[in-house]
């Protein structure tokens, strides 16, 4: 058989297919995204992985005085900076925050009272098993899986005993893991709205160090009402008048952002709290 020849994880397809299992198990909370979001662009996590990674070494003073709180984040949430979404969600965040697509029982095909599988039934029906083992199974985790032929026979009483010994016996030999969230997202009234726009300042103020804000604020969609063209005269009053709010919205996004990010990196998202004054923690950086 076939069925577990696959030795790069699956194809392009597969993958996709797998993605959007995790999308639909995530979509519930628009969170989990967005921590992910903001533990990436968090200068205090960024300077957590690069300890850990042994890039450079753990200075012994200048850092922030939380700093234990963002490893003790960082050992919990890994190496975010590398990965996509979907994949730190299969390897992390599922787990942390007690989050699974529930699994549900597989018919992969069935045969009638005498009736003999022809060559192209027994191809679809390898294929249906590959696909389950390659692209469905992971997303559910590290639980146990029977794959079973179930002889549909008469003694219905009989069948279901044997059924349940089949599943018993596979209790016994393996302890289920149970799901417990052990981080969970601050219940406050932070919108999504709010987040996604401070984080894609953020992002567009990273890639762009150099530029002035209000170009940062025209990238980041900050404020339709003040955007103007690259190429527009400085000169005219409006345009100085647009480009100087622009401005002021952009830093106020990238503050609210700023309090995100490191809030997240310290464990608690989203939060827009003001940060304690601290001239050792590290601000956004160019990547």
């Amino acid at each position: 058989m076939l069925i577990m020849d696959r030795q790069d994880g699956g194809t392009g397809a597969d993958n996709q297919r797998q993605r959007e299992r995790y999308e639909a198990a995530v979509s519930r909370d628009w969170r989990f995204r967005q921590c992910f979001e903001a533990l990436v662009l968090s200068p205090s996590y960024r300077l957590a992985h690069e300890i850990a990674s042994g890039a450079i070494r753990r200075p012994s003073r200048g850092l922030p005085r939380d700093f234990p709180q963002v490893e003790e984040t960082y050992k919990a949430f890994g190496p975010v900076h590398d990965m996509t979404f979907a994949d730190w969600w299969e390897e992390y965040g599922q787990y942390l925050f007690g989050v699974a697509i529930e699994p549900e029982l597989e018919v992969f095909t069935s045969f009638a009272f005498m009736e003999e599988p022809t060559g192209d039934q027994l191809d679809a029906l390898y294929r249906r098993i590959e696909d389950y083992l390659v692209i469905e199974r992971p997303t559910l985790g590290p639980l146990t899986t029977l794959i079973m032929a179930v002889p549909i026979h008469p003694n219905k009483q009989a069948m279901m005993q044997a059924f349940w010994q089949l599943i018993s016996a596979a209790y016994g030999k393996r302890e289920q893991p149970q799901r417990v969230a052990l981080h969970s997202m601050l219940k406050n009234k932070v919108r999504e709205a709010s987040v996604v726009k401070a984080l894609r300042t953020a992002r567009e103020r990273v890639a762009h160090p150099d530029e002035p804000l209000w170009r940062i604020g025209n990238r980041a969609q900050v404020s339709p009402l003040h955007v103007t063209a690259s190429r527009a005269d400085a000169m005219d009053g409006e345009v100085r008048d647009k480009r100087r709010v622009m401005a002021i919205l952009a830093s106020r996004e990238l503050q609210r952002a700023y309090r995100l990010v490191e809030h997240a990196a310290r464990g608690r998202f989203p939060c827009l709290d003001a940060l304690k004054p601290d001239p050792h923690r590290p601000v956004f950086l160019a990547r």
